[in-house]
């Protein structure tokens, strides 16, 4: 039992607790970075961790009927496929000679640490900006034609945020919600959130078979995370409601991008 673990776990918990932001985005550096994890190893094992704490966040969600879930099997057509794509290009690459597999992930989870970190600060402005409900014929005409498009364009989108996640386990959850915001402009963040949470357990579970049969999950590094994340969680709601949001998200983002720069060698 290694203390180092379970203070992470609860630290992430906490965190995902405040923020509602993926776990991954903060996992994944922190094994890196702090615990000295190599970056593959630390995907694996941080997608067979997300894949029971979004099985638990499912259940909870689907309870209390915040989930459409014929939108979560839309989103998870083209995720669950394209992320065993995702792990299948780690897999080529170890056969390459010359190429340093953990480097590229690691650099990888870096740009993706950016978007996460960009999007964090903007989600906010994002719906207010292409969904002027100020302007109703802009925002009737928008949803019209997306109503047209939805089923090709959560599959196209599922499938984008699959590969991603399958190669380095960070921002599923963020780029889910930035679509489901575009997508969905009139669902309450409630049901966006539980129907995410959905996809990214099936999701993560896929990835997490994946990265398995390449010898890339720790599972008793897993069951020390979770250890820690599920009481941390649970505190960072409570907190939720006496820190102000509008400055965690920049700090959260200000630590997201330092880790960047770092796995990004910048720094």
């Amino acid at each position: 039992m290694d203390a180092r673990f379970i203070f992470t776990g609860l630290l992430v918990g906490m965190l995902v607790g405040l923020t509602g932001m993926g776990g991954g985005s903060l996992m994944t550096p922190i094994l890196v970075l702090l615990l000295g994890v190599k970056p593959t190893l630390a995907v694996g094992t941080d997608l067979a961790y997300a894949t029971v704490t979004k099985a638990v966040g499912a259940l909870q969600h689907l309870r209390q009927t915040q989930i459409k879930v014929w939108t979560s099997i839309r989103l998870s057509l083209g995720s669950v496929p394209a992320s065993i794509l995702g792990v299948g290009l780690i897999a080529h690459l170890r056969h390459i000679p010359g190429v340093d597999v953990e480097d590229l992930v690691a650099h990888a989870v870096g740009a993706m640490l950016i978007i996460v970190a960009v999007l964090l600060v903007a989600q906010p402005f994002i719906r207010n900006r292409l969904w002027p409900e100020d302007r109703p014929n802009v925002f009737f005409a928008r949803l019209e034609v997306l109503r047209r498009f939805r089923t090709p364009i959560l599959i196209v989108i599922g499938a984008i945020v699959g590969f991603l996640v399958g190669l380095t386990s960070v921002g599923g959850g963020s780029l889910v919600m930035i679509a489901l915001l575009l997508v969905y402009p009139r669902w309450k963040m409630s049901r966006r959130v539980g129907t995410d949470v959905l996809q990214g357990c099936l999701l993560s579970a896929a990835a997490a078979a994946a990265h398995w049969t390449l010898g890339d999950v720790a599972f008793p590094i897993v069951g020390q995370l979770l250890i820690g994340s599920i009481p941390g969680v649970l505190v960072g709601s409570r907190m939720s409601k006496v820190v102000p949001e509008i400055v965690l998200r920049p700090a959260v983002a200000g630590v997201l991008l330092l880790s960047a720069l770092r796995l990004l060698a910048i720094i």
